[in-house]
C-alpha cells in the first residue's frame, strides 16, 4: 500500500509520516525533500518552474515516481492545486490518500518561516494582523485542498490538537482496514466541520469572506452522494 499523505504547511505531515514509518516499518519519504535535493532549495524549484501549472505537474511526477519505488511506502506532500495531476495516483487501488486537517490556531501554534536557502528562521510572536493574514491564508489552504482533491480523496482526518501517538492510532486502524476504507471515512462530515470552524473563528475576528460561502456550496455538491 501507497500511503499518500496530504495537508498544508506546519499541520505536521513530516511528523505524522514518521512516527507512521516507525510504527508499521515502511519508509517515509518527504517530497518537499525531494524538491530540495534535487534542486537545492524551494526557491530553486519554483524559479525552475515559474508557470504553476507547469510547477505543479512536476510535482504531481514527483509523487507518481515515489508511488513507484516500493510496495509499501508513506509519502507526504503539501497541496497540488490542480485536480486533474493528483486524480490519477489518488484513485489507485495501491494507493490510500489522507488529507489532515486541524484547527487553525493549532497549526499556527507550529508555523515555521524559512530564508530563501531554506534555513529555519528565529521564531517571533505574531503582530494581530500577521495572525489574521496567516489565519486566512492556512484556512484557504485547507479549503482548497478539499475542493481540487476532494473526489479522489479515500480519507479526510481531523488532528483536532491530538499528540501525534494518539493521532496516529487512529491511522493505523484506518491503514490496517486498507482498501474497504477507500472512498468512504467521514469526508463530508469533516469537510462541513472545517467550514463550520472557519465560520465561528472568523466571526470571532470580524473577517468577512464571500469564498466560505462557495466553500460550503461546493462541498456539499461534491461529497454529498459519497457520505458515509
Amino acid at each position: 500500500m501507497k500511503i499518500l499523505i496530504i495537508g498544508c504547511s506546519c499541520i505536521g505531515k513530516t511528523t505524522v509520516s514518521g512516527k507512521l514509518s516507525s510504527d508499521l516499518g515502511i519508509r517515509a519519504i518527504s517530497i518537499d525533500e525531494v524538491i530540495k535535493e534535487r534542486w537545492g532549495t524551494i526557491l530553486n524549484f519554483q524559479a525552475t518552474y515559474q508557470d504553476f501549472y507547469v510547477r505543479m505537474q512536476k510535482k504531481a511526477s514527483l509523487v507518481q515516481d515515489a508511488t513507484s519505488i516500493e510496495e509499501n511506502i508513506i509519502i507526504d506532500v503539501s497541496p497540488i492545486w490542480q485536480y486533474d495531476l493528483l486524480l490519477p495516483i489518488m484513485q489507485r487501488d495501491d494507493v490510500l490518500s489522507i488529507l489532515l486537517i486541524d484547527r487553525v490556531e493549532h497549526i499556527l501554534e507550529h508555523l515555521v518561516f524559512t530564508d530563501d536557502n531554506d534555513a529555519v528562521e528565529p521564531q517571533s510572536s505574531l503582530s494581530s494582523e500577521e495572525y489574521i493574514h496567516y489565519l486566512r491564508e492556512t484556512t484557504s489552504d485547507m479549503m482548497a485542498t478539499i475542493l481540487y482533491n476532494g473526489t479522489g480523496l479515500d480519507v479526510i482526518l481531523d488532528i483536532d490538537g491530538r499528540n501525534v501517538d494518539e493521532f496516529c492510532a487512529e491511522m493505523k486502524k484506518i491503514i490496517m482496514v486498507g482498501k474497504k476504507t477507500k472512498r468512504n471515512h467521514r469526508l463530508l462530515q469533516n469537510a462541513e466541520m472545517l467550514y463550520k470552524r472557519t465560520l465561528t473563528l472568523f466571526e470571532k475576528y470580524s473577517i468577512a469572506d464571500e469564498s466560505l460561502d462557495y466553500y460550503y456550496y461546493m462541498v456539499n455538491r461534491r461529497f454529498a452522494n459519497r457520505q458515509s
